[in-house]
């Protein structure tokens, strides 16, 4: 049986199918049409996008709107270089708003 019998057959009418058989069949999808479809694939055709598939080294993980382990981990703080830099791009970004507002 191929891929898109199988998903035809078994998968659940759930988030990533359209994405996935679309995919399959050769159509273009954007990036998160992409990547929900590699979560409806990889869960067996059953993601429904309300599980938490627990993977957590999967580099999807963190777009899993699901995923309760990314949302509860433990944040890094942010050392001072890496503060400074930040407040430099936001002062650089107000800059260019303001020339743009003013012609």
């Amino acid at each position: 049986m191929g891929r898109l019998e199988s998903i035809n057959r078994l998968g659940i009418m759930a988030q990533g199918r359209k994405e996935l058989i679309k995919h399959l069949k050769g159509g273009p999808i954007s990036r998160k049409e992409a990547m929900v479809a590699k979560c409806y694939d990889c869960m067996g055709y059953y993601a429904d996008g309300r599980a938490d598939c627990e993977i957590l080294d999967c580099p999807l993980y963190p777009f899993n709107p699901a995923g309760e382990k990314w949302k509860m981990r433990e944040r890094k703080e942010i050392n001072s270089k890496t503060l400074k830099a930040l407040k430099k791009s936001q002062i650089r970004k107000q800059k260019v708003k303001e020339v743009s507002r003013h012609g």
